[in-house]
């Protein structure tokens, strides 16, 4: 019998196939389910399991892939927004779009058309306020009158309990948390950084401390996993990779040394 084909299964312990959630290609022919592979994988390579999981839930849910494109507010802005609809992101511990919200703003109105306000005692009259004159003149306000068709409300709240549901049911919500996993933390950065950036003067040094720092900056939201079971530790992780980072990457680290031309 095949179950006693030392070499089926020999060659099948260190394949691949076990990865992908497949069986030795000589027991194709029976009748198992997709969940009864998955055990078969968990008693004898259990250390693929992780993975066999992920293509299992993949073919069940019809899905190509597991991991949601990383949200854009960009795209976002272009794709779904509209005057009369405020837009909620709802951001989780260690995520933070201000940065990427303001360089949104800057490519799409201008610098000078984005308004932000921290909602805080004594802010209301001062929300109020920017709200109503950029809904007059087609600015963008973060947290009457006839709306501009540039104007746009953007609110960012961590999950609350009470949050209004008048409001919740009169947004645009978007979820907006940090990537699992170290790739697509790096994805995320590099997509907020286009080619030419990377590659700006041509230097090696200049994209090697980009990566550098993108990749450090990945490891500690990733961290931020080990919370619970490190519990004197606190990694806040509210910076993002942006252009402030950056900037402050190539005044301090990527700087000529003193005496040297430029």
């Amino acid at each position: 019998m095949l179950f006693d084909n030392e070499e089926v299964w020999s060659r099948w312990m260190t394949s691949r196939d076990a990865e992908e959630g497949r069986l030795p290609a000589a027991l194709s022919d029976l009748p198992l389910t997709p969940f009864q592979v998955l055990l078969v994988i968990q008693a004898l390579r259990p250390a693929e399991l992780q993975r066999s999981m992920k293509q299992f839930a993949k073919k069940c849910l019809g899905l190509p892939h597991l991991t949601p494109s990383s949200v854009s507010l960009q795209r976002l802005y272009n794709a779904e927004t509209r005057a009369e609809e405020p837009i909620l992101i709802i951001i989780s511990p260690g995520a933070d779009p201000s940065q990427e919200l303001a360089e949104a703003a800057q490519a799409s109105i201008g610098k000078g058309n984005y308004h932000e306000v921290a909602m805080g005692q004594g802010q209301a009259d001062l929300a109020l306020s920017e709200i109503t004159s950029a809904a007059e003149s087609g600015s963008w306000a973060s947290d009457g009158p006839k709306l501009h068709p540039n104007f746009r409300l953007w609110l960012t709240t961590e999950p609350q309990q009470t949050f209004p549901s008048t409001l919740l049911q009169s947004c645009l919500k978007v979820t907006y948390e940090a990537p699992p996993g170290l790739r697509n933390n790096l994805k995320r950065t590099y997509e907020s950084w286009n080619a030419d950036y990377v590659a700006k003067a041509d230097s090696a040094s200049r994209a090697t401390a980009l990566a550098s720092l993108a990749w450090f900056h990945a490891v500690l939201q990733e961290r931020r996993g080990f919370l619970p079971q490190v519990r004197h530790l606190f990694f806040p992780c509210r910076f993002r990779v942006g252009s402030r980072c950056s900037q402050w990457l190539r005044w301090y680290v990527l700087r000529p040394a003193p005496g040297t031309c430029t």
